[in-house]
């Protein structure tokens, strides 16, 4: 369903999840939550665009 990855920023890896193609949206949530927060959303909107949701 999604795919999911990890990226290095400022020696930290960041755990993100992505679906779909086109134009980037891109979901950050606030605390205590993560990408699953945005499920609902991701599974809509990644039929119009690349969304792309990262644990903070």
């Amino acid at each position: 369903m999604f795919k999911d990855g990890y990226v290095k920023v400022n020696d930290v890896n960041l755990h993100y999840v992505t679906k779909g193609e086109g134009e980037l949206m891109l979901f950050l949530h606030g605390f205590p939550y993560f990408w699953y927060t945005w499920h609902h959303q991701l599974k809509e909107f990644s039929k119009d665009y690349r969304v792309v949701a990262v644990d903070m």
